[in-house]
């Protein structure tokens, strides 16, 4: 009865979630929002001052402090003019988020060359309708804030709807250079389907207890802690590739079944294998899912020894594995999510030099690089 009433709970919640988030949509022109962060990145190419003069809001939070928008504008062009070999170009996804007080997130990653220097960055800017325009309230990196512990209060997120379209604007796979779409998925479908889980995840868990109580207590892989955070991390990345589920087909999904200390060698494999197409393209590549509440001493444990060598060899003999690792917040939700190639994973990762793989939610194939985005 116990189980049967956490199930119910959870139906409840729900339910209650998916009425109050419907409420809560921000009618947004995602076509105009797309278009104005289309002109600043061209408006560093043009350098001139008029190209961003019609972008800024009267006050900008610029790179942490809160600047007028002429103030703004004039350090871009010293920069620029300083940099004559500046060049600036948008990559991947765009990804907008909603938040309650009617500002717009948007993030990409920014690709930026000086003397045939290429760096890339996490990047966004914040946009909100003034008098019936788009204009940019914030502007920031993601190395920025780190270094400054900037971290903008937002408010909550709530689901994008398209002003135009009066629908829920649908993320789209497209090889332009920009990928704009909601946030990762509809809040309100995000709340619904965290809630619904609620239930199903305690008899899940409730099941896992019973069978670890009769494992041995050295069998620590299985803890249910440990495996209540990892399956929620796991069912956390697949959503985001089930945003684009006509192009990635989950082929494979480890159980992690066990018995008395007793499991299948194919345990130890990665836990997600996807097969990627379009049209005649067709790819195949692992995902091991890792989650870390937080970093020792400045370093964050990915694998031990043994896990390393077995995703090298799966690397190496069957396909291209990577790792995907959630960092802070809830496994179901963490704040930060990377993706790093497994060439370039280690046992231990310092946190810092783990910048360069961050990425916006939802998982994109870039073809012409041949890799998982």
């Amino acid at each position: 009865s116990m189980l049967l009433r956490c199930a119910l709970s959870g139906a409840v919640i729900a339910f209650f979630y998916l009425n109050s988030a419907a409420a809560q949509d921000l009618k947004v022109d995602v076509t105009a929002v797309k278009e104005l962060v289309s002109k600043w990145n061209d408006a560093h190419t043009l350098r001139s001052s008029g190209a961003f003069s019609s972008l800024y809001s009267d006050k900008v939070k610029f790179y942490g402090s809160i600047l007028p928008s002429h103030k703004c504008i004039s350090t871009k062009e010293d920069v620029l003019k300083k940099r004559p070999g500046f060049h600036q170009k948008l990559n991947g996804d765009l990804v907008l988020t909603g938040y309650s007080n009617g500002v717009i997130r948007c993030d990409f990653v920014k690709s930026v060359t000086i003397n045939d220097k290429v760096t890339e960055y996490n990047a966004y800017l914040v946009v909100k309708e003034l008098d019936g325009n788009y204009y940019i309230v914030e502007e920031s990196d993601l190395t920025t804030d780190r270094h400054l512990n900037n971290h903008a209060d937002l408010g909550s997120r709530v689901a994008i709807k398209d002003a135009r379209s009066n629908e829920m604007e649908k993320p789209r796979l497209i090889n332009d250079p920009i990928l704009a779409s909601d946030n990762s998925m509809s809040t309100s479908t995000i709340l619904f389907m965290v809630s619904l889980a609620i239930g199903v995840t305690g008899l899940v868990i409730a099941f896992r207890l019973r069978q670890i109580s009769r494992s041995s207590q050295g069998d620590s892989d299985f803890h249910s802690a440990d495996y209540a955070k990892g399956l929620a991390f796991e069912k956390f990345v697949a959503e985001q590739f089930d945003i684009y589920r006509d192009y990635f087909i989950l082929l494979d999904w480890r159980s992690d079944k066990s018995h008395q200390g007793i499991f299948p060698k194919s345990n130890q494999n990665p836990d997600l294998v996807y097969e990627y197409r379009h049209k005649n393209y067709v790819r195949r590549f692992a995902v091991e899912c890792k989650f870390r509440s937080k970093a020792f001493k400045g370093t964050v444990r990915l694998m031990d020894e043994s896990n390393y060598r077995t995703y090298k060899t799966f690397h190496e003999n069957e396909m291209p594995v990577y790792i995907a690792l959630g960092f802070a917040g809830q496994p179901n939700d963490p704040e930060e999510l990377y993706l790093i190639p497994f060439e370039d994973a280690k046992h231990e990762m310092m946190y810092k030099e783990l910048s360069r793989y961050r990425k916006p939610r939802k998982f994109y194939y870039d073809m012409e690089r041949d890799r998982l985005t």
